[in-house]
């Protein structure tokens, strides 16, 4: 959002409001309709908005000649679960090469440009291509102007072999062929490579409550971390600590498979859980479980924000090397906007890793509540999507910028709060409340675990002292504690690591590392049960090593 003054001004967020797309991974679709948001910060502006789909829909919507296989206008409803390997739209023509591909390497569309039965046509074409995972992501990605992919001139009668990028992730790939406003649309499946070690992990989490139990998972991968099936591994199981036990189910897995179960005893804090395999000596997992008290400890200490434009400008190892050089405790990562959950390609990369350096994962779900229904399937798919080995998100955190009405707030939450069950995190992200915006937070402390005001104090080009951000942040917590009263709900300060008058993040008002400090002293002198930074693609050097010298241990 922007602030300037005590006013607040958030970015728009462009997009179709009633387009729908498809989810896939692995052959199985949910279906959810996409509304799509500002990638690089979390805030709307609902006018612009408007305009911009208007455009949008006006340049890639049209529609021009007789329909044939899988081509669509831009928002129409899409094939699910099978595979379209070929597509045509005249006077244009796609086909993929191969209908599945090993994880790494190369597929490839053919174009073919031909001349309709009317004749008079040109003598060649311009043709754009996009390709991703997710459909979802795709459209969030093209309706925001991401880089579309490979633009190719296609002459006459001459057919332009397109390659794909080399995608690592297995599951359901598509692939759109834009011209003249049609997109013709192609799926390819990208499967495990082979096998070159194993991996094993905790799930459904590494976190668990007095007596609850977590299964111990362990599967051979190929070089890129995919479960490959039919390979025998040998499994050995302990634990070190005490207050934990374990129970070994099988000596060996030939599938993702759970090797033990491990259940917290009363009075355990945290061990190690030890997996070894005599088919691959050189690896050893040394996989973390803590015993939490309440949900809201998922969320205590140091965490960090990551949207969508940080994931694709950093990657997940890089992130996961971030999270682990400023001591992070937990991970918020965008998962939907609005109607549109897009993550299961960015959930299965980084969830067991994550999960594995003993950092939480919280679902982040931009939540403008025009249409509440449909916002509750998207994060709700969050909530209830599954790793390649069982992992799932920690909890969800609901962003509550555009519709604030206690009914509507009301209702996304009891479907959240249903499906989180109650061992998982429910974080409400909502203004600072010196901007007076009317956040239902009485009735939000019904049902989270955390409140999470977005204590961005530099919106306005003007200096800032110490005192000015440490009173700022103060005067947060204070004020947020009056309005809820007597509903005892921890709170998280969500700090800015980014320039809010710059849409890039990067300009010269990204916060300096004396004022992350002051707003760290801030949260920490104000009872709050931890600091997150917003986001972590524009944080500067110099405030990933501030970061990682705040000790923030939370209760």
């Amino acid at each position: 959002m922007r602030v300037v003054g005590q006013e607040v001004r958030a970015p728009f967020h462009p997009g179709p409001d009633d387009v729908t797309v498809a989810e896939q991974r692995s052959g199985e679709a949910t279906t959810v309709n996409g509304k799509n948001g500002r990638l690089a910060r979390k805030g709307s502006g609902w006018l612009l908005g408007v305009v911009v789909i208007f455009l949008a829909l006006g340049s890639l919507g049209g529609n021009a000649g007789g329909v044939s296989g899988a081509r669509m206008a831009v928002g129409d409803n899409l094939p699910r679960r099978q595979s379209v390997t070929a597509a045509e739209a005249e006077p244009v023509v796609a086909r993929l090469a191969s209908p599945t591909v090993k994880a790494g390497l190369p597929d490839t569309v053919w174009v073919d440009y031909r001349c309709p039965s009317d004749g008079g046509c040109a003598p060649s074409e311009t043709v754009t291509l996009w390709d991703y995972g997710s459909l979802a992501r795709l459209r969030y990605q093209q309706y925001l102007g991401y880089p579309m992919g490979p633009t190719v001139t296609v002459e006459r009668g001459k057919p332009v072999a397109v390659p794909l990028p080399r995608q690592t992730v297995a599951g359901l790939y598509h692939v759109l062929v834009t011209a003249r406003g049609v997109a013709l649309h192609l799926t390819y499946r990208v499967l495990p490579n082979r096998p070159v070690g194993f991996l094993a992990t905790l799930s459904p989490s590494p976190f668990l409550t007095a007596g609850s139990v977590a299964q111990v998972m362990v599967a051979a991968v190929d070089a890129y971390g995919n479960p490959v099936a039919g390979v025998g591994v040998p499994i050995r199981v302990a634990v070190e600590g005490e207050g934990f036990r374990l129970q070994r189910l099988r000596a060996g897995i030939t599938e993702a498979q759970p090797a033990a179960l491990i259940q917290a005893e009363r009075g355990a804090r945290a061990a190690t859980v030890v997996v070894t395999s005599s088919r691959y000596p050189h690896q050893r997992f040394l996989l973390p479980v803590r015993v939490i008290a309440s949900p809201a400890q998922l969320v205590a200490g140091k965490g960090a924000w990551a949207s969508l434009a940080t994931w694709d400008a950093l990657g997940p190892s890089a992130i996961l090397a971030r999270l682990t050089q400023e001591g992070v405790t937990h991970l918020y990562l965008q998962t939907a906007v609005g109607k549109s959950f897009f993550a299961a390609h960015l959930l299965d990369q980084i969830l067991t890793q994550a999960h594995n350096r003993g950092i939480a994962v919280i679902a982040w779900d931009y939540a403008p509540l025009t249409a509440v229904s449909q916002d509750t399937a998207a994060a709700q798919a969050a909530i209830r999507f599954r790793a390649p080995l069982e992992d799932q998100v920690d909890g969800l955190a609901g962003d509550f910028e555009e519709n604030l009405a206690a009914s509507a707030v009301s209702a996304f939450s009891r479907g959240v709060r249903a499906a989180l069950g109650p061992r998982r995190a429910y974080v409400a992200v909502i203004y600072a409340p010196q901007f007076g915006f009317p956040t239902p937070v009485a009735t939000l402390a019904h049902y989270v675990n955390v409140i999470a005001p977005m204590d961005y104090w530099l919106g306005t080009p003007r200096s800032l002292s110490y005192a000015d951000v440490y009173h700022f942040v103060q005067a947060s917590l204070i004020q947020l504690r009056q309005r809820l009263g007597t509903h005892p709900v921890p709170v998280e300060v969500i700090g800015q690591t980014q320039d809010l008058l710059d849409s890039s993040g990067f300009g010269r008002y990204n916060p300096p590392v004396y004022q992350l400090a002051a707003a760290y002293a801030a949260a920490k002198a104000g009872g709050a049960i931890g600091i997150s930074f917003y986001d972590l693609r524009t944080q500067t050097p110099a405030q990933v090593r501030a970061i990682a010298h705040f000790s923030f241990a939370g209760p």
